[in-house]
């Protein structure tokens, strides 16, 4: 009797308790909506965001809170915590145009004018006019140049080639660099854009070549009523050839980006790289010499001397060859940050390569005043006698300056040489090895169709000099420092 009860008593308990927690939840819905009403008509932003994150954590979700704490966090300047918010109150009711007009809008600013695009499939005939910025064909073109100025020349015209016990020693300087680059946006599609891009580099370029040999020398020659007599020498004597010259490249890029549903997007790009330049050829030849040694005028006799050196013959002639490259990136984009994957796949300089990359941007703090990128990595180079392996590091950050102008610095570490940027467009071909880079930048918005942007580059460089040692029949490298410093504007037009 007393088990049945207590078991009575626990069931009561059980019962009541449950409908405490729906009168609980009943009272909590109501107390947030009309709560974070109150404040969004009062324009109390911070409290909007506040109570509103507070009923999420209790499950409260519903289309009004989610345009409430989207409409809060954009009037407070925290666009990338406002596009989520939109995004899901259209997950409520995903042809709400109100909700879509303002995500629109915020991809807009946010620059994610793809992701933009693709939300106007969803829009009906009364939304799309209420947009301020529709989707254009021509998106936006851009142009600009630059130059960079070298210490290489400088530094390292006066070297010692051969050293040791090398006969032949070879450099090549790569000093000033001039660029020329223009490119278009173009929307094939709310999902599709391409962009093509055309680049011109001069690179002014020397090469040096000191080499030694032992010719035959008449020393001297003595002269008597019977004849004459000479003596030889063969003393080794340092030789140099200077070849000036420039290599021109010209590259023309492409990229095909796709907006997928979900924030996630792909895109395959490539580029093509004409060069032309000089190459210089170096034959060697054992020569044999005769001269007369000694002459009798009686009896006509002559002795002769021979001798033998090892021959120099260095050569210039003009070549030309084409570089490419091709590849994929496929990102994810959370509003607040983006991750992405790409693989780029060369052939440059005779070899093969392979670049693996993980990218991220975020933005730090609450808005949109201050940001970071951050990339690594993984080189292969292809010899053969084998593969070289390589890591890389890149980290910018950004911040805002003054409403529409923005300022960024960035590092590269790590051997750089046929690596590439970028999704490719920008390629590091150059034969010497490329240390680090560091950079600063300035763009500025003046008017809204105009974009300004100014670029300083700081690079550090190591050259080779090849010197042959003829007895091994083996050639060995060491290498030179430099360093070169790059200045770039340009100016992009958006239509």
């Amino acid at each position: 009797m007393n088990n049945t009860k207590i078991l009575i008593i626990v069931i009561l308990l059980l019962h009541s308790g449950i409908a405490s927690a729906q009168l609980f939840w009943r009272h909590d819905y109501k107390t947030a909506d009309s709560v974070t009403l109150q404040a969004y008509l009062a324009e109390d932003w911070q409290k909007v965001i506040d109570v509103g994150n507070a009923a999420l954590k209790r499950n409260i979700d519903y289309y009004y809170l989610r345009m409430r704490m989207g409409i809060a966090y954009y009037q407070l300047g925290r666009l990338p915590q406002a596009a989520n918010q939109y995004e899901k109150a259209l997950m409520f009711n995903h042809k709400d145009p109100t909700a879509q007009v303002y995500l629109y809008h915020v991809y807009r600013y946010l620059g994610k004018n793809q992701k933009a695009n693709r939300l106007t499939k969803q829009f009906n005939k009364t939304t799309a006019e209420q947009i301020a910025y529709p989707m254009r064909t021509f998106e936006a073109i851009n142009i600009g140049g630059g130059g960079s100025f070298s210490n290489n020349f400088s530094l390292n015209s006066n070297l010692y080639l051969p050293a040791g016990d090398s006969a032949y020693g070879e450099q090549v300087l790569y000093g000033d660099k001039r660029i020329l680059y223009g490119g278009i946006q173009l929307n094939l599609s709310p999902l599709t854009s391409l962009y093509l891009n055309y680049t011109n580099l001069m690179i002014d370029k020397k090469t040096r070549v000191q080499y030694y040999e032992a010719p035959l020398n008449v020393l001297s020659t003595r002269y008597e009523d019977w004849g004459f007599q000479r003596t030889f020498s063969q003393e080794m004597q340092l030789n140099e050839k200077v070849f000036t010259n420039k290599l021109i490249q010209n590259e023309f890029y492409l990229k095909l980006r796709f907006q997928f549903e979900n924030s996630w997007s792909g895109a395959l790009f490539a580029n093509f790289i004409s060069v032309n330049t000089d190459v210089i050829k170096s034959d060697t030849q054992t020569l044999s010499v005769t001269d007369t040694s000694s002459y009798v005028l009686n009896t006509g006799v002559a002795e002769l001397f021979q001798a033998s050196y090892l021959n120099y013959n260095v050569l210039q002639s003009d070549t030309g060859f084409v570089n490419y490259l091709f590849g994929f990136r496929l990102e994810k984009d959370y509003n607040t940050m983006t991750l992405g994957f790409s693989g780029v796949f060369s052939s440059l300089n005779g070899l093969k390569q392979n670049q693996l990359s993980l990218h991220s941007f975020y933005y730090l703090g609450k808005g949109t005043d201050f940001y970071g990128s951050t990339d690594v990595s993984w080189f292969i180079q292809q010899w053969p006698t084998g593969n070289e392996n390589r890591g890389i590091f890149r980290q910018s950050l950004g911040c805002r300056l003054y409403k529409q102008s923005w300022f960024e610095a960035e590092y590269t570490y790590g051997n750089q040489n046929n690596t590439s940027s970028f999704d490719a467009m920008v390629v590091y071909n150059q034969a010497d090895k490329m240390n680090y880079r560091a950079g600063l930048s300035l763009t500025i918005i003046p008017w809204t169709p105009i974009e300004l942007s100014l670029r300083y580059q700081y690079v550090s460089y190591d050259g080779y000099v090849t010197r042959n040692f003829t007895e091994e029949d083996s050639d060995k490298t060491t290498t030179f420092a430099y360093q070169i410093q790059n200045i770039l504007g340009g100016i992009k037009w958006k239509f």
